[in-house]
């Protein structure tokens, strides 16, 4: 199998170039971890095939660099074998939601590595789209992955059922042709907006302050909040050279707001006062592929470290110094007057 996301209709390179969340990240690290070579087309319409030992640095700075330094025709990358795999998803009424994040604050930084997971606050709206019982619901999905059989996986997941009672209990061994199950992401493309931020942490000082603006009660226009666990490989599969961010990020907060009536004029402000009440729990990096605000290239920066944005940038001038590339994550404009 290969190391898709939390559906597995997001386009494969897209996806890559920006480093990639797997749902199973925690064990095989990012998607661009396990590129072997590229295909790119870059601006002055040459086809190179890159990898590790030919034009390694753009090999590196396309791997997590999204799609600055060209268009890439196609990727070889690595495969996996899974056999048990027990996963998919628990839910729980939106009433709940404090008891539940701290039940999670409490068990998820014990988990083994073979466990990959995160815990959303969902506000469904009633549509066809969603299986009936949920529709115009508030929940609170719990995500989990576990890869190894269903007896040690249970063991795990355990804490989690035992914290409250939930409302659905969709987790089992299953194969993982079948990962859309853990997310449940819609099956139909629908137009939506997120944006993302890792954290230092995720304790009781965190979900107090995310639920003043997302619990109960608090009318907010959000589809999903999402706290996803990091660590694992996430933090160590990687050849030094790649432009990945968030190897060393312990969470990641995305929110994700359907852009659809009603209030879709209240989307920004909403997403910006949530981010604003969890400033001093956030690390200060995005991750470019959840960054959000496309035209923003000083906020999106962020998403890197210094040396690597300056590698970026500076390959940015090599191969494409006529800024030919100009795409909505785009890098290197300030040396482009307008």
């Amino acid at each position: 199998m290969g190391l898709s996301g939390s559906t597995s209709d997001v386009s494969v390179v897209g996806y890559t170039l920006g480093g990639g969340l797997p749902v199973m990240g925690r064990v095989f690290g990012f998607a661009a971890d396990h590129v072997r070579s590229a295909d790119v087309v870059t601006a002055d319409g040459q086809l190179r095939t890159v990898d590790a030992e030919h034009e390694p640095e753009l090999f590196g700075l396309l791997r997590g660099g999204k799609g600055n330094l060209g268009i890439v025709t196609s990727l070889t990358f690595d495969l996996f074998e899974v056999k048990d795999f027990y996963a998919g998803g628990v839910f729980y009424p939106g009433s709940a939601a404090q008891e539940v994040l701290t039940a999670f604050s409490r068990w998820a930084p014990a988990l083994p590595e073979t466990v990959s997971t995160s815990i959303a606050l969902l506000r469904l709206p009633d549509m066809d789209i969603i299986p009936e019982p949920m529709r115009n619901q508030f929940l609170v999905h719990l995500r989990f992955g576990h890869l190894g059989d269903a007896d040690s996986g249970a063991r795990l997941l355990a804490p989690m059922r035992e914290a409250l009672p939930p409302m659905m209990d969709m987790v089992a061994p299953m194969s993982y042709a079948d990962i859309d199950m853990i997310h449940m992401d819609p099956p139909v493309p629908v137009p939506f907006l997120h944006a993302g931020e890792f954290l230092r942490g995720f304790d009781a000082d965190v979900i107090a302050d995310l639920l003043q603006e997302v619990g109960p009660g608090t009318g907010c226009p959000l589809l999903e909040v999402e706290i996803r666990l990091m660590g694992g490989a996430y933090t160590r599969v990687s050849d030094g050279t790649d432009a990945v961010s968030g190897r060393d990020e312990p969470y990641i907060l995305v929110l994700i707001r359907l852009m659809a009536p009603p209030n879709i004029e209240l989307i920004p402000a909403a997403m910006a006062s949530i981010f604003k009440a969890v400033s001093p729990h956030r690390s200060g990096r995005t991750f470019v592929n959840l960054h959000g605000v496309p035209g923003d290239e000083a906020d999106r920066a962020r998403a890197w470290s210094d040396e690597t944005y300056t590698r970026l940038v500076r390959a940015k001038s090599d191969y494409d110094p006529g800024n030919l590339l100009r795409f909505q994550h785009s890098i290197g404009q300030k040396a482009f007057p307008a």
